[in-house]
Order: structure tokens, then sequence, then C-alpha cells
């Protein structure tokens, strides 16, 4: 039990002789958990950056539907729609574009994750780790904070194209309809 590894060292440090240094598996392999946790440090940099293109994504998309959506827009301005209520629409659109890539993200990345651990598809050579394969176990923690963080991204891209829909002149919009 790794939770318990001073613990036992200290047993076993006083069942032996004092001349002997008791090493335990983390010490031994101090080596290997440094640079698995740099190769976690590296991966969650390369997905912020992939969450970056797919808030841009959300981005684009939603300027493009309020350039398309200009005639409906300028009759809903017209007509007494609030600004803010034209932008909650935008905000609450790339929102749920956040919530289900998000979702669907975390829960596909979860259970690769599993069944990569499971068939232990990166093997190791254990004459040198002591470990036959790199163990892909996810954290919950980990997969609530990527869930957050992506529909945070999501959130904060939405804000310029439902401001940009906000602003709009309802004469502009429909002069030409």
């Amino acid at each position: 039990d790794l939770r318990r590894l001073d613990e036992l060292k200290e047993r076993v440090s006083g069942a032996i002789s004092s001349r002997w240094r008791i090493v335990d598996l983390v010490e031994q392999n101090a080596a290997l958990l440094k640079a698995l946790n740099t190769e976690k440090l590296v991966l969650f940099l390369a997905i912020g950056l992939i969450v970056v293109v797919a808030a841009l994504n959300i981005v684009s998309t939603l300027i493009l539907m309020v350039n398309d959506k200009i005639k409906e827009i300028g009759t809903l301005s017209a007509m007494g729609a609030m600004p803010n209520g034209i932008a909650r629409v935008f905000i609450f659109q790339g929102l749920v574009i956040g919530v289900i890539g998000g979702g669907l993200g975390v829960t596909l990345g979860a259970v690769i994750s599993v069944v990569m651990d499971h068939y232990e598809v990166i093997k190791l050579n254990p004459e040198v780790y002591y470990l036959t394969h790199v163990p892909l176990v996810p954290r919950l923690t980990d997969l609530v904070f990527v869930g957050i963080a992506a529909l945070l991204v999501s959130l904060a891209a939405t804000i310029y194209p439902a401001f940009k829909a906000a602003k709009l002149d309802p004469v502009e919009a429909i002069r030409y309809e």
C-alpha cells in the first residue's frame, strides 16, 4: 500500500540491522515518476492548446451565425428585445456547445484511459522500470478540472460574438430587407 510506505519502512528498519538501507518503491523509481509527471504536464499543455483551438472554433461559428442572423437579430431588436437578451441567446448557444463537447471529451478520455490501462497498451521493460506498463488511471479530480476548464473556455469564447450581436443597430440590420 503506497499510503503506508513510511510506516512500513520504519517497521522493517526496526526489524533488521541498522547497517541496511531501506529503499521503497517511490525512492527507487524517482526518475521514472519525475518523467511521468513531466509528461503529464506536457500533455496538459497540449490538451490546453487543443481546447483553445476548439474555443476559436466556437468563436468563429458564433460570429458566422451572428452574420447569418443579422436580419433576425435586427427584427428582434426592432420589436423590443433587449441587447442583454440577445447576447444571452448566443452565450447559451456557446455554453451548450461547450457542455456537449466537454462532456463527450471527458467521457471518451476516461473510457479510453481505462481501456488502455486494462489492456496495458503502453508497455515498459520490467528489467529497467519495475513496472510492466504505464498506468493510465483517470482521477476524478483531473476529469472535473478538465471539464470545468473546457466549460469556462467555451463560455469565454462566446462573449465576443454575443456582444457583437447585442450591439447590432436594428435599423442597419433590416434596412435592405
